[in-house]
Formats: C-alpha cells, structure tokens, sequence
C-alpha cells in the first residue's frame, strides 16, 4: 500500500521524486471481487478488498481527492464485449449463425451474475463458492443450483426445449 500510494503521488511515477498535490500516473485495477472463496470455510478477501482499502487510504492522503483508475474484470463490460465477439464468430464459423443464447455461470453475484446479467447473458448461479443462499436479491440470476454439474444439466435440459 506504501509504495503504491508513494508511485502515484511522486513526480512521473518515480520513487523519490518530490510529491504531487495530485495523482501523477494512470492506475488500472484487476478483479474487483471482494471476497472469493478457497478451500478454507468462509470466504477469503479479494484483491477488490485491496481497491476499497487504496480508495480509502488515498481519500485520506489527498484530503479527498478521487483515485482516477480504470478496472478490468468481471463484472465490466470489456470482456463481455470481447468474448460475445469471440463466441459470435465462432457460431458462424461452425454454425453459420450467430450464438443464440449465451450462459454464464458463476458463483459471485456482484461480479459473475451482474457481468452477465448487464451483457445480456443467462446467468446461473452456483452455491459452491462465495454464495449460498437461494437467489441474489442485488443481482438475480436466471438459474440458481447447488453446483456446476446441475448448471450443466439445467441448461442442456434449456436448450433441449428450444430444440424442439
């Protein structure tokens, strides 16, 4: 925290430089989840822990000056962007049409179900990881299981009926 808050304050980036009134480097922030979940029991912080705690440390520092930053990461729509492309061309490629539904699944609702929700996406919702409860009242998926074997089942069991 120390020496990212010493970068973005000293002169072009450089330690030891004088300090900036101001932030003087562009930030850009991966992943924003809060927390995630490991083998240990409950869920563990993420490095979106680490993103509040440097906002808080520099609003502090700065006398209230907002972090300029830029995230990258679910639940952003870059990479839905992208892989929407991706998957669209791969339809046409093998299909000759485009991705007709596309599926998520996730076990985050603040990052993997608010990402796919926003693109468009059916959202599935897996209680394996951070999430345990029956549905996300912030951010509802369209599908809730206990965990991806059943997700795979649900939306073949989906699919089979737009086959018919």
């Amino acid at each position: 925290m120390q020496v990212i808050t010493d970068i973005l304050r000293s002169r072009n980036g450089q330690l030891g430089a004088e300090f900036m009134d101001a932030q003087s480097v562009p930030l850009y922030l991966s992943n924003s989840d809060l927390v995630f979940s490991n083998e240990f029991e409950r869920p563990r912080f993420g490095q979106g822990a680490f993103h509040v705690c440097l906002r808080a440390m520099w609003h502090e520092l700065t006398h209230g000056a907002r972090l300029d930053h830029t995230r990258f990461g679910k639940p952003f729509g870059v990479q839905y962007e992208y892989a929407t492309r991706v998957l669209s061309e791969l339809a046409r490629n093998v299909g000759g049409g485009k991705a007709q539904r596309v599926y998520a699944v996730g076990d985050n609702p603040a990052a993997d179900i608010a990402g796919a929700n926003a693109a468009g996406w059916t959202s599935v919702l897996v209680r394996t990881g951070v999430f345990k409860g029956t549905n996300d009242a912030k951010h509802p998926a369209a599908i809730v299981v206990d965990h991806v074997g059943e997700a795979v089942e649900r939306i073949i069991d989906v699919e089979s009926q737009y086959a018919e």
